[in-house]
């Protein structure tokens, strides 16, 4: 074989080898916004531990200030609701502190709502109380906060009671 034709094969056989490594390197790396739906996509499924890797990597590139910042915030924190109620009630409170014109009663009641359906009714309680003091005049914060010390007392949750006692939403019995 002429040396010119090896030399041609010998190159595109190289560059057959090299042209995957070299397109994910070129490869950008999903944006925030498609991690976030990533995230919630895993959410869908019930993957909590890939929907929290999702989350976690979307906001390593956005700011606050970012558009996508809240929505990727709320994903992480459903996320973290069934991991650590602990962490999930401290992320949220925390964004609503730091983002009262983003963070309404919807967002406080749905937290929290899904807070008791993970049977966490001491940080569901937390945060539906946070949510009274920002919207005392939300009727549907109210209403929330009655199902959920329904569904603590019926589940005989006595830290859920005691806490619920203690902020005055129950009468000591």
């Amino acid at each position: 074989m002429p040396r010119p034709l090896i030399y041609f094969f010998a190159g595109a056989a190289l560059l057959l080898v090299l042209l995957p490594l070299l397109r994910s390197v070129l490869a950008s790396p999903p944006s925030a916004s498609a991690l976030t739906d990533r995230g919630y996509e895993a959410l869908g499924k019930g993957n909590h531990a890939e929907a929290m890797e999702a989350f976690e990597r979307a906001l390593e590139s956005l700011r606050p200030a970012d558009p996508q910042y809240v929505r990727a915030k709320m994903g992480a924190v459903e996320a973290w609701i069934r991991a650590d109620a602990s962490k999930a009630r401290k992320e949220f409170l925390e964004l609503a502190t730091s983002q009262p014109e983003e963070i309404g009663s919807r967002e406080y009641a749905a937290v929290a709502s899904k807070m008791a359906a993970a049977k966490q009714f001491v940080a569901a309680i937390d945060v539906l109380d946070a949510g009274i003091q920002a919207h005392p005049e939300d009727p549907k914060l109210k209403a929330t906060m009655d199902e959920v010390k329904a569904a603590a007392q019926k589940a005989g949750d006595p830290d859920a009671v005691k806490k619920l006692i203690s902020l005055g939403y129950l009468g000591g019995e």
